[in-house]
C-alpha cells in the first residue's frame, strides 16, 4: 500500500542509523586511536604532551606577583578608608594570588606551584601590614611576623590558614592518564623483537 501522496513518508526506501564520529581530540579535533584522560576529556600525545611542558615557574612568579602587590594594595586601602580589618579579604587574596599563578602556570599545578602560591599569598596579607607597622615606628620586614607577634589574634590566624589553603587548592595538578585504549585498557607499545645471537635479524614485512 503506497502512503498518501504529500505524506512526506516513503516504504521503499530504508534509511540506516547515521554512523557516529570517530572519537576526536578535544584540543586539535586529531581522530584518536589512543588517548589520554585529562579533565574529564580525551586528547591525543601532542596536545598532552604540549601541556606537560607549558608550565612556566618564573611566568607564574611574575603574575602571582602582580596579583600579591595589588592585593596588598586594596587590603590596606580597605582597612584605611573603613577603619578596620576585613577579614574575607584576605580569603580573597588567596583566591587572586592562587588564580594568577596557576594562570602563569597554563594550569600546570604541582607542589612548585602551590608552594609559590601559598608563599605569595602570606607575602600579599602581610604586606597590607606596612603602613601600620611604619606608622609604629618598624621596618618592613617586621610585617611578615606580624601576624604571630602584632596581636592579630587567633581569628586572624583561621583567616590567613584560609587564604593559604584556597592558593594550595588552586594549584594542585591535574592527574592524566594514559595512553588509553577505547576497550579501557592501558595501550601498550609492542616489544621490539629480539635477534638471537648470531642469527641475522628478521627481514622486514612488505
Amino acid at each position: 500500500m503506497d502512503a498518501p501522496a504529500g505524506s512526506g513518508m516513503q516504504f521503499d526506501k530504508v534509511e540506516g542509523p547515521i554512523p557516529a564520529a570517530p572519537p576526536a581530540c578535544a584540543q586539535c579535533r586529531r581522530p584518536l586511536d589512543e588517548y589520554f584522560a585529562l579533565g574529564g576529556h580525551m586528547f591525543c600525545r601532542p596536545c598532552v604532551d604540549g601541556f606537560r611542558s607549558s608550565g612556566s615557574v618564573w611566568r607564574a612568579l611574575l603574575l602571582g606577583a602582580a596579583a600579591a602587590v595589588a592585593g596588598s594594595i586594596v587590603w590596606a586601602l580597605f582597612t584605611e578608608l573603613s577603619g578596620r580589618e576585613w577579614g574575607i579579604i584576605g580569603v580573597v587574596v588567596g583566591l587572586f594570588v592562587g588564580t594568577a599563578v596557576r594562570r602563569g602556570a597554563r594550569n600546570q599545578g604541582g607542589w612548585k606551584y602551590q608552594a609559590l602560591a601559598m608563599a605569595l599569598t602570606y607575602v600579599s596579607i602581610t604586606g597590607s601590614y606596612i603602613p601600620s607597622v611604619i606608622e609604629d615606628g618598624d621596618g618592613f620586614a617586621f610585617a611578615l611576623v606580624r601576624p604571630f607577634v602584632g596581636g592579630v589574634g587567633f581569628m586572624g590566624w583561621i583567616i590567613i590558614g584560609i587564604a593559604l589553603y584556597e592558593a594550595w587548592k588552586l594549584n594542585r595538578r591535574l592527574p592524566i592518564t594514559g595512553p588509553l585504549r577505547f576497550g579501557g585498557g592501558l595501550s601498550v607499545p609492542a616489544p621490539e623483537p629480539v635477534t638471537p645471537p648470531g642469527m641475522p635479524p628478521p627481514a622486514a614485512a612488505t
